[in-house]
C-alpha cells in the first residue's frame, strides 16, 4: 500500500523499469543475492533501486553502482537467503 510518506505509483513503476534493465547486470555480480526496488531512507518519497549483497565471508560484490539512470542505488548486506 503507498501511503503519505512512500513514493509515488509513477516512481515506484519507473524504478521497476529501471530495475529490470539492470537487473541481469547486477546479479552478474557474485555477491549480488537480489535486486528489488523500495523507498530512500532519507527521503522515503523517493524511490531507489535496491541491492542485497552478502554480508557474510562468502562472495563480495564490488563495483556497484551509486545510481542507475539516475535512479539511487542503496545497497543492503545481508545473510543468503532461501525462497520457500
Amino acid at each position: 500500500m503507498i501511503g503519505i510518506h512512500s513514493p509515488p505509483a509513477n516512481d515506484i513503476d519507473f524504478a521497476r523499469t529501471i530495475k529490470e534493465r539492470h537487473e541481469r547486470d547486477l546479479f552478474a555480480n557474485p555477491g549480488v543475492l537480489g535486486v528489488g526496488i523500495g523507498a530512500d531512507e532519507t527521503d522515503p518519497t523517493q524511490a531507489v533501486v535496491v541491492v542485497y549483497v552478502e554480508s557474510s565471508g562468502g562472495k563480495v560484490a564490488r563495483g556497484l553502482p551509486t545510481e542507475l539512470d539516475g535512479l539511487k542505488v542503496k545497497v543492503i548486506p545481508t545473510d543468503p537467503f532461501e525462497a520457500r
